[in-house]
C-alpha cells in the first residue's frame, strides 16, 4: 500500500531539500513513520495525502536539524 506513496514522498523531500541524497534519507524515514502508524492505513485517500505531506515535511527538518548538530554543510542549488 505504501508503494504508490514513494514518489509522492521523495518529491516533497526532494522540493524542501534540494539535495537528492538528502530526500532520499528523509523520504525513507517518513515512510517508516507512515508504516509504523496505524492511522495512516486507517485515514481515507484524501487525508493520507495530507498525512504524506506533513509526515515528510517533519522528517526533512528533522534531517536538516541533524546536519545542523553535526556541523555538516548543506549546498544548496540556485
Amino acid at each position: 500500500m505504501l508503494r504508490k506513496y514513494e514518489e509522492k514522498c521523495y518529491q516533497v523531500c526532494f522540493a524542501f531539500l534540494q539535495q537528492e541524497a538528502l530526500a532520499l534519507e528523509a523520504a525513507m524515514k517518513a515512510l517508516l513513520t507512515l508504516f509504523q502508524d496505524r492511522s495512516f492505513f486507517e485515514t481515507a485517500a484524501s487525508g493520507r495525502e495530507s498525512m504524506l505531506r506533513r509526515v515528510s515535511l517533519k522528517s526533512c527538518l528533522q534531517i536538516l536539524g541533524q546536519c545542523a548538530d553535526t556541523g555538516a554543510v548543506i549546498r544548496c542549488k540556485t
